[in-house]
Order: structure tokens, then C-alpha cells, then sequence
């Protein structure tokens, strides 16, 4: 007797593996505790740095489409591959996060200046990750322009 019902399917090759879809769950569970932090601190404390966490949500969010966005691109001769730049950018999203976390939490006085240390670094993390971002849709781009269209059937 046989179990149809539960068959073993590949994904397609374009479609996220399994640790690439952990990855998005990861980053999107981080992103919606981010939010619920700073809205609760906006409420609780009166936290004149909620604006800092912009900077991790930012991170999260891109970090959250990072996954398995260059596995439709093509093998080229670049280097690094454009693997290695999807890899690249969710340690840039990751020290972004840690960068805005470590600094809400060390960071006690509100009168002190915004611009910390920690901030500094969340900053140009997510600086980075933005250009890793934008520099993976042109690869997308470019590659879907010179791509012939399929013949119409």
C-alpha cells in the first residue's frame, strides 16, 4: 500500500531552499520584535532613541529578502559571486541589529547625543547592506534583460 499523499517533491531551482526560508522566518520574527520594541518603548519609557530602531527595522527588512534572491541568477565569471554578496549582506543586516540593540541598551542618559558609537556602526552596516541590496537587483536586472523571452506556444 502506498502513500501518494506524502511524496517527496524537489523544489524548483529558483525556489528558496529549506535554510533560506529559516533565514526569512528568522529575520521576519526579528523585524515584528524590533517594532513591538519600539512602539513599546515610545509608550514605556519615553525613549528618545525609538528613532535608532528604524535602523535595525531597516536591517531586518532587507536582511528578511536577502535569502535565496541570487539563486535565479546565472553562474558568472564575477568575483566574489553573487552568492557571496547575499552572504555578505545579512552579516552587514546582522551587526546593523546588534549594532542598534547593544547600543539602546548601553546607552542610558537621553540627553547624551544620539550619535553613539553603536549608532555609528548600525549605520554604515546598513549602509552596506542597502548597496549589497541594490547591487543584487542590478545583477536581477540585467540578467532578466538579456534573457530572451519564451516562444509563444
Amino acid at each position: 500500500m502506498s502513500n501518494s499523499h506524502h511524496r517527496a517533491t524537489t523544489p524548483a531551482p529558483s525556489a528558496p531552499s529549506h535554510g533560506e526560508m529559516m533565514l526569512r522566518y528568522i529575520f521576519l520574527v526579528v523585524l515584528i520584535l524590533l517594532a513591538i520594541v519600539s512602539i513599546g518603548s515610545a509608550f514605556i519609557w519615553d525613549d528618545a532613541g525609538t528613532t535608532d530602531y528604524i535602523i535595525a527595522i531597516s536591517a531586518a527588512l532587507l536582511a528578511n529578502q536577502m535569502p535565496g534572491s541570487t539563486r535565479t541568477l546565472a553562474p558568472t565569471s564575477m568575483r566574489p559571486s553573487p552568492r557571496t554578496y547575499e552572504h555578505i549582506g545579512l552579516a552587514c543586516a546582522s551587526v546593523s541589529i546588534l549594532a542598534t540593540l547593544i547600543g539602546s541598551v548601553t546607552t542610558t542618559d537621553t540627553t547624551a547625543s544620539s550619535i553613539t558609537i553603536p549608532w555609528i556602526i548600525a549605520t554604515l552596516a546598513l549602509l552596506a547592506t542597502i548597496c549589497i541590496s541594490v547591487a543584487i537587483m542590478v545583477m536581477k536586472g540585467r540578467q532578466h534583460q538579456d534573457t530572451p523571452p519564451p516562444p509563444a506556444s
